[in-house]
């Protein structure tokens, strides 16, 4: 019975952790938060990655950008050198292609569906899905950038 509570309490903690964690910094206006949908709509359909995910990124604004977005929406539940909600970022770049990270960051939703990879790390953590943060291929790629510069030290 203790373990199904703990368990319990772990869930709710990922959760208020994900959900938490949506969004930016970001203020809405009274008459944007006023026009917002009441109930909130599944993410577009993520593009296709393009062929700047698979080059070397050295752009030290990218990197920047990459690390302030990281910051900003993914350490809720991924660290660089420990597991969290979510697996530890290092290495990432050496396990894993630049379009499969790509394709996670801004579509987690379809990879969960059809990536056999994406589905035994659900599996492995505790089936907590990755939210969809509603991340661009553009800032995906920063994030990238970040995770190479990071990876390459």
């Amino acid at each position: 019975m203790k373990k199904v509570q703990v368990t319990t309490l772990a869930m709710l903690f990922a959760s208020a952790a994900v959900i938490s964690s949506c969004g930016g910094n970001e203020k809405q206006s009274e008459t944007e938060a006023n026009e917002a949908p009441a109930v909130e709509e599944a993410a577009p359909a993520a593009e296709e990655p393009s062929a700047a995910a698979e080059e070397e990124v050295t752009d030290d604004a990218a990197i920047a950008a990459g690390e302030a977005a990281f910051t900003t929406k993914c350490v809720a539940c991924h660290q660089w050198e420990t597991k969290g909600v979510g697996p530890a970022m290092s290495g990432v770049t050496e396990r894993r292609t630049d379009e499969w990270i790509i394709k996670m960051i801004t579509n987690p939703t379809e990879m969960l569906a059809n990536d056999e990879d994406a589905k035994a790390l659900l599996a492995e953590y505790n089936n907590v899905p990755m939210a969809n943060l509603g991340i661009s291929e553009e800032e995906a790629n920063s994030i990238l950038a970040y995770f190479k510069s990071k990876d390459a030290q």
